[in-house]
């Protein structure tokens, strides 16, 4: 049987197979024909996927006038349905252990609904909210079955929240302190951990370009994401920017030119960034960090306050919580916890926290299998990256309530996509010019 050897411009991968011929026959003829025809359900998965992401990320209804008529949230749950029956009907459906562990925690979550404080409350929150994060999550993992659409994926993640940032840049101020845009990331708090998260993939890009344009842009968009992050104001932010800024230097830095060249870089970058911003407020506004009392906003003894409520709560309803979103109506004060793991423990119980501490467990095991890979690798970066985004999502998840937020459980998926992707062969050798 006559054979060619494909070029690695036509693979796009860096690697040779040889080409499949027109003259196969037998069981393995029969098996490359389902291949070749499950091809156009998961392409087809995928760009519905990718619709879904653009309009959940970039939300142009809230920006663009007349958009607002249009039932974009029935559009992005109709392309996530439109993926997930892709991926059902090409035959690839089959569940890993995170997904497992994310059905289970679903399915906890369903239990609490029944002993809620408020069981209408609980179930809009579970069935008609988290239940969509689920179905992306899962579909998700399904359909990245490449690196090129894990990294493109990524990069839209990433390019959304940079033009969330020169939005907000572009506003003024309210009381010393910028807000996020649109309504998902309009708290500073919630929109700077957003930001933090991209961070290191903007690293990634950057190290990982070969043209010196692409490498200028990553490099803005640092400065960019950075001089956001500090005007914030945002206490919990700026010990995730300090968290992430470290594991960044840990992580990339893996010899003394590329270690100098991150410290002089993101030093001066972060540098800049705190001189323009940094009025005396927020240097006054960081220092209560370290002494709450200080506060005259009284924010800060407000969330030590609520972070003591809810691990009585948590002790007072080890099992089931007090129902998921609930918490406020027992805080006393009519205000979430500002802690994602007592926010689980407090609402959903115990259980519920155990089920998350494995599925962050879990995904630290599958980025610790990816340490071995060839460094300069499109794998390498993106993996170094994204244990860099989920010690930084873990540092920022102690000061806010982000338990029932798609993006941690993205980052899993990501991780779990990307060493499933490696052990497929279908990862580049080489960093690419593009990036990552």
């Amino acid at each position: 049987m006559s054979q060619r050897t494909l070029s690695e411009k036509e693979l796009g991968f860096g690697l040779a197979y040889p080409a499949p011929t027109t003259r196969r026959q037998g069981p393995i003829a029969h098996t490359f024909v389902e291949e070749d025809a499950r091809q156009p359900l998961m392409t087809g998965a995928y760009v519905g996927l990718l619709l879904f992401y653009f309009i959940y990320f970039f939300r142009p209804e809230e920006f663009i006038p007349g958009l607002a008529v249009l039932p974009l949230a029935k559009i992005a749950g109709g392309l996530t349905a439109f993926a997930l029956l892709g991926t059902i009907l090409s035959g690839r459906v089959r569940l890993n252990t995170e997904i497992k562990l994310l059905l289970a925690l679903f399915m906890d979550l369903c239990l609490c609904i029944p002993s809620s404080l408020w069981p209408g409350g609980s179930f809009r929150l579970v069935i008609v909210g988290f239940s969509k994060t689920v179905l992306a999550v899962i579909v998700t993992f399904w359909v990245l079955s490449t690196l090129g659409r894990l990294r493109t994926l990524i990069i839209l993640q990433t390019c959304a929240m940079l033009i969330m940032a020169l939005l907000a840049l572009s506003r003024r101020p309210e009381a010393e302190r910028m807000f996020g845009v649109g309504n998902m990331f309009r708290d500073p708090n919630d929109f700077t951990l957003n930001l933090c998260i991209i961070l290191p993939f903007c690293v990634a890009l950057l190290l990982s370009s070969r043209a010196w344009p692409l490498k200028l842009f990553w490099t803005s968009a640092m400065g960019v994401t950075l001089f956001a992050i500090v005007s914030t104001y945002s206490r919990g932010g700026f010990l995730a920017l300090a968290a992430v800024l470290l594991v960044i230097w840990r992580r990339f830095g893996g010899n003394f030119r590329t270690a100098l060249v991150l410290l002089v870089l993101i030093g001066s970058l972060a540098t800049a960034a705190v001189l323009v911003v940094g009025k005396s407020s927020y240097f006054d506004r960081m220092s209560t960090i370290a002494d709450p009392q200080a506060d005259s906003s009284g924010s800060a003894s407000i969330h030590q306050q609520l972070l003591i409520r809810s691990l009585d709560v948590t002790l007072q309803h080890p099992f089931f919580g007090v129902g998921p979103g609930q918490f406020a109506q027992i805080s006393g004060s009519w205000r979430v916890t500002h802690n994602s793991y007592t926010q689980l423990s407090s609402e959903a119980g115990v259980p519920a926290l155990l089920i998350f501490f494995l599925l962050i467990r879990r995904t630290f095991r599958n980025l610790r299998m990816l340490r071995n890979e060839h460094k300069g690798s499109q794998t390498w970066y993106l993996a170094r990256a994204l244990d860099c985004a989920m010690i930084t999502y873990l540092v920022g998840a102690f000061f806010l309530s982000t338990a029932y937020w798609l993006v941690p459980y993205l980052l899993v998926t990501y991780a779990s996509a990307l060493l499933r992707i490696s052990k497929d062969g279908n990862a580049k050798s080489f960093g690419s010019q593009c990036g990552i």
